[in-house]
């Protein structure tokens, strides 16, 4: 919703500018992580309505502002650009609206579901061994069906040490393209 607005602003760097736009999902979870401890160890938890309240004030203070900000037309002149009304009755804007909301929640309960996963401690480390566990079957199968000009050279030093052919000699490998 943001990007196009973004756009629609008079910057000069507009891929620079629209970069750190998508950046700034982290760094507000960031701050509201960082800030939230801070306000807690200063205030404890129980002054959590504070908090909450301080948060909720961000958005509608940065919309404020936003009503003041310099917004280029995207529209050029003579062109008639889409009524609220004929958005309302796309489906297709709908259906948008409804995949936004549904990443946003997806996003939103996955990243609840680490945190509380990551404080369960013991847990953890075994799923961090089930993904290394798949992720060896996949290069395993990689191995198998695609040669990278770059595993041949792994596969002549597993060769190399294998066999005593070439034992007490140095052998010197090296790769290059072109």
């Amino acid at each position: 919703l943001i990007s196009p607005i973004v756009e629609a602003c008079p910057f000069e760097n507009k891929a620079g500018v629209m970069s750190l736009l998508h950046s700034f999902y982290c760094w507000g979870s960031v701050g509201v992580i960082l800030g939230s401890t801070v306000f807690f160890a200063v205030f404890g938890v129980e002054n959590w309505r504070i908090l909450a309240l301080c948060w909720a004030l961000l958005p509608v203070t940065v919309g404020i502002l936003f009503l003041f900000a310099p917004v280029n037309h995207l529209i050029q002149e003579g062109e008639r650009g889409m009524r609220w009304q004929e958005l309302g009755k796309n489906r297709l804007f709908w259906v948008m609206i409804l995949m936004m909301l549904c990443a946003g929640a997806s996003e939103l309960s996955v990243s609840q579901w680490a945190s509380a996963f990551a404080e369960k401690g013991g847990v953890l480390g075994e799923k961090a061994a089930d993904l290394s566990t798949v992720f060896e079957l996949y290069n395993a199968m990689l191995e198998k069906s695609y040669l990278d000009p770059l595993t041949d050279i792994k596969r002549a030093c597993d060769i190399l040490l294998e066999n005593d052919f070439f034992s007490e000699t140095p052998v010197f490998i090296d790769n290059f393209t072109g």
